[in-house]
């Protein structure tokens, strides 16, 4: 039997000291009371189970959540216990499911943390004697249920599947938390967790859609001056040297295969999916943009369309939840190229359960969809290898790199040069010269936040606004007035 290592941390009774894994299975034990209470408010749920679940004599439970969630919820989780080599009965080697307990006899107790000892002091007796009349109980339901399965959310799901995905949820993170007491993983507490998982999962394959199943778009070439076109936006990037050559490279490689199918060819295995590393303002967006372009003119994808996405539009609230939010972008995706901004957001520790469930379910559907989207995961050089480097699923299916390397002195002029021809402005005496000594000075003190071609932008949109104050002084400004800049527009920033 494995002995957890959730113990009591040393202290005296006047400085109490609560450490981090006594306040995790606290907090888990609250969101499971929390959550049960509101399948409880269930009428319907709760009398289906009624009859299929006895409550023990002498045993004394709080009227929220009802009595049968509680001995429901309670004999799951001690059927997870002992799958996974805890002891429920034994002192300190299950804490969480003594809070869970504690917050069942009187919730006002454990609105904060309570130091082990004030906790079991309090409550060893009546454990005790609570969980020896639940597990003497006879049940066969539980009684002969086998590791794969978990018997009280199997019964949930038969009658009411949107409350079996939230008891799902909060058996995953309750149970996790007895997993990670001791720091090791058994091959029966993997088990256990992927089966929580997977129940999750495949409760969210068919997830539900706010309109009608689209019909699957098939690829196919568009002619040659799309390609060109969608080509050229792209070498007409500022800057950029290497990302183009690479762009090019695999669209001209992913081309090839395009016509070797059509010549009954075996075609050499392409991976599009990419990790776009830089810092704000290198041009990500836009390089990844014009690649969704650039993919869809050569038939590689059905459409050329870009989504754009963070971990906000990925992660829910609830862990059951973030797999159908995750699959709803992903859908919007198909056809085209999905790139989600600061990806390593969505690897907040170990212990981010919303976070790996996205990533999760990312992973199935590239594998369940493979060619029918690309996924581009952006951010920050040091993040996204940490990101990559803690999951094997991301690990292989994202082994190309593109670096975005900040831009210079004279890719940033140009960049405002081209903005000013866009709109047909040009520089006064002495503007153009004001705006290099501007950013000599800021990329002195460049640093991972620096706007790079944000920041060249914004001097514009300052330049303007300056201009527009200056101008509208004028009763009737003339088309050259209209179209300068002035040393005196150029602002800092």
């Amino acid at each position: 039997m494995k002995t957890s290592s959730i113990q009591p941390p040393a202290h005296t009774p006047e400085t109490p000291v609560i450490d981090t894994k006594q306040h995790e299975a606290v907090e888990a034990a609250k969101f499971l009371h929390k959550g049960i209470a509101e399948i409880s408010s269930k009428t319907g749920l709760v009398n289906a189970l009624m009859p299929l679940i006895r409550i023990p004599e002498g045993t004394q439970l709080g009227t929220t959540p009802t009595p049968i969630m509680a001995v429901l919820c309670i004999k799951d989780i001690i059927h997870c216990a002992r799958i996974m080599g805890h002891g429920i009965a034994q002192d300190r080697e299950n804490y969480p499911l003594l809070c869970f307990y504690t917050i069942l006899m009187d919730s006002d107790k454990m609105i904060d943390v309570l130091p082990w000892d004030e906790v079991f002091g309090q409550n060893n007796d009546l454990y005790t004697k609570f969980i020896s009349t639940i597990t003497s109980a006879p049940n066969p339901i539980w009684d002969t249920a086998s590791i794969g399965t978990i018997p009280g959310l199997s019964l949930i799901n038969k009658f009411d599947n949107e409350a079996a995905k939230q008891y799902a949820s909060l058996l995953y993170r309750f149970c996790r938390i007895i997993a990670y007491a001791d720091d090791i993983r058994t091959e029966d507490e993997k088990i256990l967790l992927e089966t929580l998982t997977t129940f999750l999962l495949e409760q969210t394959k068919s997830y539900p859609s706010t309109a009608s199943e689209p019909e699957e778009k098939h690829a196919a070439p568009a002619s040659n001056e799309d390609y060109d076109n969608a080509l050229a936006k792209l070498e007409n990037m500022i800057g950029l040297k290497d990302v183009k050559r690479l762009i090019r490279t695999l669209a001209s490689m992913a081309k090839i295969n395009f016509w070797r199918i059509k010549n009954g060819l075996p075609i050499v295995p392409l991976t599009l999916h990419s990790v776009f590393i830089g810092n704000p303002g290198t041009g990500k967006t836009m390089v990844a943009r014009a690649m969704a372009n650039i993919l869809h003119s050569i038939g590689t994808l059905s459409e050329g369309k870009l989504i754009e996405v963070g971990r906000a539009d990925l992660v829910a609230e609830y862990v059951g939840q973030t797999a159908v939010k995750t699959n709803s972008v992903i859908d919007k995706a198909i056809g085209g190229i999905l790139f989600i901004d600061e990806a390593y957001s969505l690897c907040n520790g170990p212990h981010d359960d919303y976070g790996r469930e996205a990533i999760n379910t990312l992973l199935q559907r590239m594998e369940n969809d493979r060619d029918k989207f690309v996924v581009i995961l952006a951010g920050y050089d040091k993040e996204m290898k940490q990101l990559i480097d803690s999951n094997p699923g991301l690990q292989s299916r994202f082994t190309r790199m593109v670096y975005f390397m900040d831009y210079s002195i004279r890719e940033l002029e140009d960049i405002f040069d081209s903005i000013m021809r866009e709109y047909q402005f040009f520089f006064g005496r002495g503007a153009r010269q004001k705006l290099h000594n501007i950013l000599i000075e800021r990329l002195k003190n460049r640093d991972a936040n620096f706007g790079n071609g944000r920041y060249i932008r914004n001097i514009f949109e300052n330049a303007i606004q300056e201009q527009a104050l200056r101008l509208v002084r004028i009763i009737n400004p003339t088309t050259r007035q209209l179209c300068t800049i002035t040393a005196q527009d150029i602002q800092a920033l």
